[in-house]
Protein backbone atom coordinates (compact mmCIF):
# COMPACT_ATOMS: atom_id res chain seq x y z
CA UNK A 1 0.00 0.00 0.00
CA UNK A 2 1.41 3.52 -0.78
CA UNK A 3 0.89 5.47 1.95
CA UNK A 4 -1.56 8.40 1.92
CA UNK A 5 0.23 12.26 1.78
CA UNK A 6 -0.52 13.95 5.33
CA UNK A 7 -2.61 17.02 4.10
CA UNK A 8 -0.59 19.94 6.18
CA UNK A 9 2.51 18.71 3.44
CA UNK A 10 0.64 19.91 0.55
CA UNK A 11 -1.36 22.72 1.69
CA UNK A 12 0.89 25.40 0.81
CA UNK A 13 0.49 24.03 -2.95
CA UNK A 14 -3.08 24.17 -2.97
CA UNK A 15 -4.55 27.49 -5.51
CA UNK A 16 -7.33 27.57 -3.79
CA UNK A 17 -9.25 29.13 -6.76
CA UNK A 18 -11.70 32.23 -5.64
CA UNK A 19 -13.98 34.79 -7.91
CA UNK A 20 -15.24 37.82 -6.84
CA UNK A 21 -17.97 40.57 -7.43
CA UNK A 22 -15.86 43.86 -8.16
CA UNK A 23 -16.23 45.07 -4.72
CA UNK A 24 -15.78 41.44 -3.67
CA UNK A 25 -12.76 42.75 -1.15
CA UNK A 26 -13.42 46.22 -0.71
CA UNK A 27 -14.84 46.06 2.81
CA UNK A 28 -13.08 42.60 3.79
CA UNK A 29 -10.33 42.92 6.75
CA UNK A 30 -6.64 43.94 5.42
CA UNK A 31 -3.33 44.25 6.33
CA UNK A 32 -2.28 47.52 6.96
CA UNK A 33 1.06 46.81 8.73
CA UNK A 34 3.90 43.99 8.83
CA UNK A 35 5.98 42.65 11.55
CA UNK A 36 9.23 45.32 11.65
CA UNK A 37 8.05 46.98 8.40
CA UNK A 38 9.16 44.12 6.37
CA UNK A 39 7.94 44.62 2.63
CA UNK A 40 7.36 41.11 2.18
CA UNK A 41 6.13 38.49 5.32
CA UNK A 42 6.45 34.68 5.06
CA UNK A 43 5.00 31.49 7.04
CA UNK A 44 5.53 32.67 10.98
CA UNK A 45 5.61 36.19 10.50
CA UNK A 46 2.90 38.83 12.04
CA UNK A 47 1.13 41.09 10.41
CA UNK A 48 -1.39 43.87 11.55
CA UNK A 49 -5.13 44.34 10.56
CA UNK A 50 -7.88 46.64 10.31
CA UNK A 51 -11.35 46.02 9.72
CA UNK A 52 -12.07 42.30 11.67
CA UNK A 53 -14.80 44.73 13.54
CA UNK A 54 -15.89 41.84 16.55
CA UNK A 55 -15.19 38.85 14.42
CA UNK A 56 -14.53 35.54 16.52
CA UNK A 57 -13.53 33.98 13.90
CA UNK A 58 -10.05 32.59 14.14
CA UNK A 59 -8.38 31.41 11.10
CA UNK A 60 -8.53 33.17 8.00
CA UNK A 61 -7.33 32.99 3.72
CA UNK A 62 -5.60 35.42 2.55
CA UNK A 63 -6.08 37.08 -0.74
CA UNK A 64 -5.37 39.51 -3.07
CA UNK A 65 -7.56 41.31 -6.18
CA UNK A 66 -5.88 39.79 -9.73
CA UNK A 67 -6.89 40.13 -12.65
CA UNK A 68 -10.30 41.51 -14.17
CA UNK A 69 -12.60 38.88 -15.45
CA UNK A 70 -14.95 40.57 -18.34
CA UNK A 71 -18.05 39.67 -20.80
CA UNK A 72 -16.59 39.19 -24.47
CA UNK A 73 -19.85 40.21 -25.71
CA UNK A 74 -20.82 43.55 -23.85
CA UNK A 75 -17.27 44.45 -22.45
CA UNK A 76 -18.86 44.71 -19.14
CA UNK A 77 -16.74 43.94 -15.64
CA UNK A 78 -18.02 40.56 -14.34
CA UNK A 79 -15.90 40.49 -11.38
CA UNK A 80 -12.36 39.75 -10.13
CA UNK A 81 -9.96 36.65 -9.71
CA UNK A 82 -8.88 36.52 -6.16
CA UNK A 83 -5.14 35.43 -5.95
CA UNK A 84 -4.79 32.81 -2.70
CA UNK A 85 -1.84 33.56 -0.91
CA UNK A 86 -2.08 31.47 2.29
CA UNK A 87 -3.65 31.21 5.75
CA UNK A 88 -3.35 33.49 8.80
CA UNK A 89 -4.49 32.82 12.52
CA UNK A 90 -5.60 35.71 14.58
CA UNK A 91 -3.50 35.73 17.70
CA UNK A 92 -4.64 39.51 19.14
CA UNK A 93 -8.49 41.18 19.11
CA UNK A 94 -8.43 44.70 18.49
CA UNK A 95 -7.94 47.67 16.29
CA UNK A 96 -5.80 46.63 14.45
CA UNK A 97 -5.65 42.89 14.99
CA UNK A 98 -2.76 40.56 14.79
CA UNK A 99 -2.64 37.50 12.89
CA UNK A 100 0.51 35.11 12.50
CA UNK A 101 0.69 33.74 8.35
CA UNK A 102 0.33 30.41 8.90
CA UNK A 103 0.85 29.20 5.33
CA UNK A 104 1.90 31.13 2.39
CA UNK A 105 1.97 30.50 -1.05
CA UNK A 106 3.46 33.67 -2.62
CA UNK A 107 4.36 36.71 -1.36
CA UNK A 108 1.73 38.71 1.36
CA UNK A 109 2.07 42.47 2.50
CA UNK A 110 0.27 45.60 2.83
CA UNK A 111 -2.80 45.91 1.22
CA UNK A 112 -3.33 41.99 1.31
CA UNK A 113 -7.03 40.97 2.26
CA UNK A 114 -8.32 38.58 4.88
CA UNK A 115 -11.44 36.57 4.41
CA UNK A 116 -13.04 33.82 6.92
CA UNK A 117 -11.85 30.17 6.55
CA UNK A 118 -16.02 30.06 6.43
CA UNK A 119 -15.93 32.04 3.32
CA UNK A 120 -16.16 30.86 0.50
Amino acid sequence: AIPSIPPSAIEPFLSRPLVIEPDGLDNAPTIIATEENRVIIEAGNRAYVRGMGDSKEENWFVYRRGKVLVDPDTNVTLGYEAIYLGTARLTRAGDPATVQLTTVTQEVGTGDKLLPVGVP
